[in-house]
């Protein structure tokens, strides 16, 4: 099991990214976007707690994208994460952060993995670390880890241009290596 973060340079192109940040900036203000509360102040708003999945409907490439890392990556027996179609999309504004945290174990014997697209950079923050280590990435790069058995945050966002992220989430069985 790939427990160290490992960073794709470069895993989608402009175009792709252009288009999931029209996404997100055309669509947070929705009623699937909720705080979420896990900062210190209320400036981050994500997907991630919305159950009526039927009604998020992410563009094609976000989909296009999990088929990507699913090919590319994961070669062993999985189940999508916990979250609407296995996809979370976040937006942080100034000031906004994520606390330190482990993520749960959805199923058992599996590991939760996030395969993680920054694809925009706030002017400052907006740094995962984990284990207190900082990762920093540029936007098309990807950052994959073991987000139910590490430590994990983002600093705080400075600036007025948001932090946005998408999250790909994967239960990967144990007893199998990505």
């Amino acid at each position: 099991m790939i427990l160290e973060p490992q960073i794709i340079r470069n895993f989608i192109d402009t175009r792709v990214k252009d288009i999931l940040n029209k996404w997100t900036l055309d669509n947070y203000q929705n009623s699937y976007f909720t705080d979420a509360n896990m900062g210190e102040e209320t400036t981050t708003l994500t997907t991630r707690f919305f159950r009526s999945c039927r009604d998020i409907d992410y563009p094609t490439i976000a989909y296009q994208t999990q088929v990507k890392i699913i090919e590319r990556f994961i070669s062993t027996k999985f189940k999508l994460a916990q979250f609407c179609h296995g996809i979370t999309n976040s937006i942080t504004f100034n000031n906004g952060d994520i606390r330190e945290h482990v993520d749960p174990i959805y199923l058992n014997n599996t590991t939760t993995y996030h395969f993680n697209l920054i694809t925009q950079k706030p002017i400052e923050g907006g740094i995962t670390y984990i284990n207190n280590t900082p990762y920093e990435t540029n936007e098309t790069d990807l950052i994959i880890y073991p987000v139910s058995e590490v430590e994990h945050r983002v600093n705080t966002v400075k600036g007025d241009i948001p932090r946005i992220a998408w999250m790909f989430g994967f239960s990967i069985f144990k007893n199998n290596q990505l």
